[in-house]
């Protein structure tokens, strides 16, 4: 973990993402709404470590309409910087609350994804 954090520049003070991880471990996470929009308008999640990033989409405490915005907010990280990221693309697929996304949704979007079938 300290290697994948090297990779990406340590920690970015101030980033929607560090914020929430770092009320949440002190158990103060009931001190921020982390929703969905404030992480895509933030902006800085794209330059989130991906242990990071993971936990705060996998929160409870993460407000999202509808979990096909996770997933395509963990797209747009992978694909920021595809060649480096792809390998992580696993481990913030678990993060994604699969039974709240609809089945029609994961047929037609999910599994044609290229990094899906690779």
């Amino acid at each position: 973990s300290s290697g994948i954090n090297a990779e990406y520049g340590g920690s970015r003070a101030g980033s929607s993402v560090d914020v929430y991880n770092s009320l949440r471990t002190h158990g103060m996470e009931g001190q921020i709404s982390t929703s969905y929009q404030y992480l895509r308008e933030d902006g800085r999640y794209l330059h989130a470590a991906p242990e990071e990033l993971s936990k705060a989409l996998s929160a409870d405490a993460l407000t999202v309409q509808f979990e096909e915005d996770v997933y395509e907010l963990l797209l747009d990280w992978v694909y920021y910087d595809f060649e480096r990221r792809k390998q992580y693309f696993g481990l913030l697929f678990d993060a994604l609350r699969l039974p709240f996304v609809p089945t029609a949704y994961i047929q037609k979007i999910i599994k044609r994804e290229e990094v899906v079938r690779n």
